[in-house]
């Protein structure tokens, strides 16, 4: 991924570099929120409120 970046850049392909950069967020966010839905249903017995709560 980071060569896609990289050779975007050294090409002065900026809108390819910038969708790269893009999907890598878009990824991890979902990918985090699908990890989240996964504990809830796995760990249902260990959600207890924080002291911030």
């Amino acid at each position: 991924v980071g060569d896609i970046i990289t050779y975007s850049r050294s090409i002065a392909d900026y809108p390819s570099m910038y969708a790269a950069i893009f999907s890598i967020i878009l990824l991890a966010v979902l990918f985090l929120n699908l990890l989240e839905r996964i504990e809830a249903v796995l760990f249902k017995g260990n959600q207890r409120g924080y002291a911030s709560d």
